[in-house]
């Protein structure tokens, strides 16, 4: 038989090419980088191997082919020559191909490996810093109130000597208390406007709105306040993480009004009774506003009406 040599550049001997059709198209040598179209080629030479194999002793490649063994090959059929064909191709595929595929795929996979532990490690890393922050911001939020508590309870005792009747300790409770309110509503969230259904999962929902606008905070908790009535949807109150991610969360909510299905939503923070109904009055007399002064353009910013021009861009900062 007729050979073409080829050299790899990872051995020092010579690898025989048997020259006929069964290793046609398969391009792959030890030296080359393990890629998935060469095990493709190397499978199609295979089974063109083994469906001559099958060929030749009559068997049916797709089902017999467990049948091919010495009791099959030892027949007058079979040539000395047409062994050592298949035999010679057999190693070829096996030695300069199978071996050498399986042996750079087996590195791979070490490397995924190694890269899903390390990406393992830093998600662990990055969880722990989280959980360290939170824990420092409730340290410091903890070390607020105890200066405020006692700078309140100096302040009350000094009062007391000139005006006992300026304060009283119900008063300085109901003042630490509103501080303490003030900083744990800063991490709630109230959403409206979105359809209440029976077994519903109330996070999904809100997972679902917050994708519209590309927000995907940690949300904490999540339920629907207020008592449940026919043909009324009750809002829904989740808490984040910390106030920054709020306040985001609040400012790409404009956005909501230019999605289809999510028209109707409002997203906004979580306030008192008394600021509910501060921000009732003031929006009252933005309406007063419009009807006066059509021209302009009214909007709230830091508890404050203002009004601009409508060729002017408004600053709603804050």
């Amino acid at each position: 038989y007729q050979r073409r040599v080829r050299v790899s550049t990872n051995y020092n001997e010579k690898h025989l090419l048997p020259n006929n059709d069964y290793i046609d198209g398969c391009e792959y040598t030890p030296d080359k980088p393990f890629e998935g179209f060469y095990v493709e080629q190397v499978t199609d030479s295979t089974e063109r191997l083994f469906t001559d194999i099958c060929s030749s002793l009559n068997l049916n490649p797709d089902s017999e082919r467990q049948l091919v063994q010495k009791r099959r090959l030892n027949i007058r059929s079979v040539t000395k020559e047409k062994l050592i064909e298949w035999l010679e191709n057999a190693c070829y595929l096996l030695d300069t191909c199978s071996i050498p595929l399986l042996q750079k795929a087996e590195s791979l996979v070490k490397k995924t490996e190694q890269l899903q532990d390390e990406k393992i490690s830093d998600q662990k890393s990055i969880i722990d810093l989280q959980q360290k922050l939170l824990e420092q911001k409730d340290s410091g939020l903890d070390s607020v109130i105890s200066v405020v508590e006692s700078q309140l309870s100096t302040y009350s005792e000094v009062l007391s000597k000139k005006c006992s009747s300026a304060f009283n300790p119900k008063k300085i409770e109901t003042a630490v208390r509103r501080v303490a309110e003030k900083e744990d509503r800063s991490r709630n969230v109230i959403m409206y406007g979105v359809e209440e259904k029976d077994n519903e999962v109330v996070q999904e929902a809100v997972v679902a709105v917050l994708e519209q606008i590309n927000e995907k905070p940690l949300i904490k908790e999540c339920y629907r306040v207020g008592v449940k009535r026919d043909n009324a949807q009750r809002p829904i109150k989740f808490v984040l993480s910390n106030s920054d991610h709020v306040k985001q969360v609040i400012r790409n909510a404009k956005r909501l009004h230019t999605v289809e299905g999510c028209k109707g939503v409002y997203i906004c923070p979580d306030r008192t009774v008394q600021e509910r109904k501060a921000r009732r009055m003031l929006w009252d007399q933005i309406l007063e506003k419009r009807k006066s002064e059509p021209d302009r353009y009214h909007y709230i910013r830091n508890s404050t009406i203002v009004s601009c021009d409508k060729n002017s861009k408004p600053d709603k900062s804050g």
